[in-house]
Parts: C-alpha cells; sequence; structure tokens
C-alpha cells in the first residue's frame, strides 16, 4: 500500500478549507429592512461582503426609495407642521403669510441635502448613481429658487436663464406668453409651477437601475419590496 505523499495531503486539506470557508460565506446572510414611506425594503445581505450599517446608508439611493428619501422633487410649497424650522403653514402656497420663510427653509434643507449626497463615501458602482440624484437634485433646486425668484419680483427675467443646454424661452414658450398676458398674481403663481413642469419634462432623465443591479450583484445583495396598500 504507497502512502500519499505529505504534499498531496496538504493540497487536499486546503482545498477543503477553501470549500468549507466558501460554504460558511454563503451561508452566513442577513436580512434588515429599511422603512421608507410606504415602501419597505428588505435587503439580505452577506456581512462579511459588506457591513449593516452600509446597507442602511445605501438604501437611500435605491430606484425605491430615492425620490422620497432624498425628496428629489423639492417644491416650495412643502412646510411640515410640528417642524420647528418653519412658521406656520397655513395654505402652504402664495397666499400664506409664512409662505417665502417656508419656501426659503425647504430650499436650504434641499441644499443641505445635495452637499451630504456628493459627501457621500460609496463604492465606484454607486457612481452612476450618486451623479444622476444629485443632478435631478440640484436641477430641482434651480428650478424652485427661480419660481421663488419670480414670486417675489414678478420680473420674468428670473424664469428666463439657461441651464445648461436647456433654454427656458424656447422650450417653454406657451408658457412664458401666457405668463405675460396673466392679469393676477394668483395666474401667475400657477403658470410659475407649469414652468416648473415644463423645464422637468424637457430635461427627463431616467435612473440608471442597470447600476444598481450591478451594485447588488457585487456585494452579494438582494432587494425586496413591500408596498403598502392601505388606503
Amino acid at each position: 500500500m504507497t502512502l500519499p505523499k505529505a504534499s498531496d495531503v496538504s493540497r487536499c486539506i486546503f482545498i477543503l478549507l477553501v470549500v468549507a470557508a466558501s460554504a460558511w460565506s454563503q451561508s452566513v446572510t442577513r436580512t434588515v429592512s429599511v422603512q421608507y414611506g410606504e415602501a419597505e425594503l428588505k435587503f439580505t445581505f452577506n456581512p462579511n461582503r459588506i457591513s449593516e450599517d452600509d446597507v442602511r446608508r445605501f438604501a437611500q439611493l435605491s430606484p425605491h426609495a430615492s425620490e422620497y428619501a432624498l425628496n428629489l422633487s423639492p417644491k416650495l410649497e412643502l412646510c411640515l407642521a410640528g417642524n420647528p424650522d418653519y412658521l406656520e403653514c397655513g395654505t402652504r402656497d402664495l397666499h400664506a403669510r409664512n409662505f417665502f420663510h417656508n419656501a426659503e427653509v425647504s430650499l436650504r434643507k434641499g441644499h443641505e441635502t445635495l452637499k451630504n449626497l456628493i459627501g457621500l463615501q460609496h463604492p465606484r458602482e454607486l457612481d452612476p448613481i450618486v451623479e444622476y440624484l444629485s443632478s435631478s437634485l440640484t436641477f430641482a433646486l434651480w428650478r424652485e429658487q427661480a419660481r421663488l425668484d419670480y414670486y417675489k419680483t414678478w420680473n420674468l427675467d428670473a424664469l428666463g436663464h439657461d441651464y445648461h443646454d436647456l433654454k427656458p424661452n424656447a422650450l417653454c414658450s406657451s408658457v412664458i406668453q401666457a405668463l405675460r398676458m396673466a392679469g393676477t398674481e394668483d395666474e401667475k403663481y400657477r403658470l410659475g409651477r407649469d414652468w416648473s413642469t415644463c423645464l422637468l419634462r424637457a430635461r427627463n432623465r431616467a435612473y440608471p437601475e442597470d447600476a444598481w443591479r450591478g451594485f447588488l450583484r457585487a456585494y452579494d445583495m438582494t432587494e425586496v419590496v413591500e408596498e403598502d396598500d392601505e388606503d
């Protein structure tokens, strides 16, 4: 009977250890739930690949959560009753006595969110998503700031500035013309919102879902979204 060489035995032990380690790492998974509005996101992940803290931090970038988590569509009319940063909300429109103050608060909060988003430490797989979200929020804040400047002065020049390659006077000429003809502040206020919507449609960009799926694959993660269907 020929005994195996010591080198062969060592090689077999090494292979067994590699297989065992691989099986162990695949079996150690955890699931965390993150709630955003009416959506509950459940992430299953391998803590040997990514920490729970990072899973929770990056959950806000999900296509199912980012709009709510980051408030990518900030509005001048936003006013959170009970929040000490805001004064009495009233009607949350031009007729509210604290409208301009509260609008400034909302814009400031939006800029704080943008700063945090740009400074978020993240893996390279998330680069396209962070760029998309920061670009979207920057554009939204620009539109709302222009709208606020218009409401303060009723000077149409506030709505005529170009945004990169977007030219509001050309893209939204019908709205601009209607604003020139508007006879009341209420009408101008409503058309100002139409102006913002017009530009948003002109710069419609899709969330880079392939990048999000690539991130999940790279870190052995799965995502399940559960929506609250109750009225």
